[in-house]
């Protein structure tokens, strides 16, 4: 009787493996087809608009950025706690919908007011920028992504933001072929994000799910915001310390250093869907192996952090050779520097990688506190830093700072709490993990010779 238990198990987490893969390809597939075609429209835009328009663009996009975290009210990644507690996804789905719908439109409202108050906006982009804003509004509705991964399904969500990316990078090559004004790509671009939005809600009808206002619970989501608000600041602060740098670069020196900045970062952030994908789809296996117990669950976590930092290593290094070659040859010679810029920030991609993981440990042990403080040492390090180093160093200090930045919100910081000590001694053992092989390699040639 035992056996054939062991079997059924066997046969249920072979599938439950299988699934996993599929869901896993489905998301690598969205995201190379629309890496590669964003790529190739960011390619095309910067060399024809120049590194000051396309400074600008990613300017007022940087701004944009800045908003999300406020209005998330750090509740995406709780859908999937929350209905894996057995709590009835409508009500789960609908209550966080209302509350941050609210939160977008307040935390718009009022990151447009300190923007326009602190001159951070030009006088002739406040209305595109308005619209811009308004746009964005409808990426309250971005949290159904999360229902998707908890339950395995992500094929129609790649397929629609496929589809939109198409769509709107022809779009976009058609007004830079026309020799439209940079103002027409934001609000593209601006539209696309909206039009994403959307989808996610037409993919969620599609499954023969629905929204409801009469499943909204207030009581629980003040009671969900209160365990999420660490949430909240952690993710603000995350934001502060990724798009900072240009931000403080175009303040502090021009939209031409922001564009050049912009280009090392496209082709260096360009990889962190990878990390992305594999951590969403393996936290619901994760969430079950927890269940089991903490021998099986911090195995399973060290197994994907080997598997995440090999990945980054290699693209690191690859990245790195590569680098002088790929930016001449894609964008032109007047963004020579981004190549240097990249050989930089490209080893940050490293912590990054790791961060998504430990992002997900975060929410399993609900500690969300701690994504706050680890973020917060972020988002500190690199404020600091940049203010000193950009009028000197201008975009390669803003890259080092960015490195430095990550290395201590992904890695060190977690050395000082207790109750996270346990992740920075695998995050250690992962470091050492590569040398600790070629050794054993050694050692068996020198035995066998």
């Amino acid at each position: 009787m035992n056996k054939i238990q062991l079997k059924i198990e066997s046969i249920s987490s072979n599938q439950a493996l299988s699934k996993i893969i599929k869901n896993i390809s489905w998301l690598f597939s969205e995201k190379i087809i629309i890496m590669a075609l964003q790529l190739l429209s960011s390619i095309v835009i910067a060399r024809v608009i120049g590194s000051d328009s396309f400074g600008k663009l990613n300017y007022l996009l940087a701004l944009i950025t800045l908003i999300e975290p406020l209005s998330s009210l750090g509740l995406n990644a709780i859908l999937m706690r929350e209905i894996s507690k057995g709590i009835p996804e409508r009500k789960v789905i609908s209550t966080i919908l209302i509350f941050r719908l609210i939160s977008i439109i307040v935390s718009s409202l009022f990151f447009f007011y300190i923007y326009t108050k602190l001159s951070l906006i030009d006088n002739e982009d406040i209305y595109l920028f308005s619209i811009m804003l308004a746009f964005n509004t409808l990426t309250v509705f971005s949290f159904i992504n999360y229902w998707f991964q908890y339950y395995v399904k992500s094929k129609v969500i790649s397929i629609m933001r496929t589809l939109v990316t198409i769509i709107f990078v022809t779009i976009k090559l058609t007004c830079v072929y026309l020799a439209y004004d940079v103002s027409y790509l934001i609000f593209i671009s601006s539209l696309e994000i909206g039009i994403i939005g959307i989808g996610f809600v037409v993919c969620f009808y599609m499954q023969g799910r629905t929204i409801r206002f009469k499943y909204i619970d207030f009581n629980y989501g003040i009671k969900l915001i209160k365990s999420s608000w660490w949430l909240i600041l952690s993710g603000f602060a995350s934001i502060i310390y990724l798009k900072i740098d240009q931000i403080m670069l175009g303040n502090l020196i021009d939209d031409s250093a922001v564009g050049v900045y912009a280009v090392a970062a496209k082709l260096s952030e360009v990889w962190y869907f990878i990390p992305t994908a594999i951590v969403a789809s393996f936290f619901s296996k994760i969430l079950s192996e927890k269940k089991k117990s903490d021998l099986s669950y911090y195995d399973y976590l060290q197994k994907i952090f080997i598997l995440l930092y090999l990945i980054s290593i290699v693209i690191a290094v690859t990245v790195t050779l590569l680098a002088d070659f790929v930016v001449i040859n894609l964008y032109g010679d007047e963004f020579i520097m981004s190549s240097m810029i990249l050989k930089i920030h490209i080893w940050g991609g490293i912590f990054v990688f790791l961060r998504a993981l430990v992002s997900k440990w975060i929410i399993a042990e609900d500690l969300m506190y701690i994504s706050l403080l680890s973020h917060g040492f972020g988002a500190v390090i690199n404020v600091g830093l940049n203010w000193f180093v950009i009028p000197e160093f201008g975009a390669i200090g803003a890259a080092y700072s960015t490195v430095i930045a990550y290395i201590f919100s992904s890695y060190l910081c977690f050395a000082i709490f207790k109750k996270t000590r346990v992740i920075f001694f695998q995050l250690t053992y992962t470091f050492i993990f590569p040398v600790m092989i070629l050794k054993k390699v050694y050692f068996k040639s020198e035995i066998k010779n």
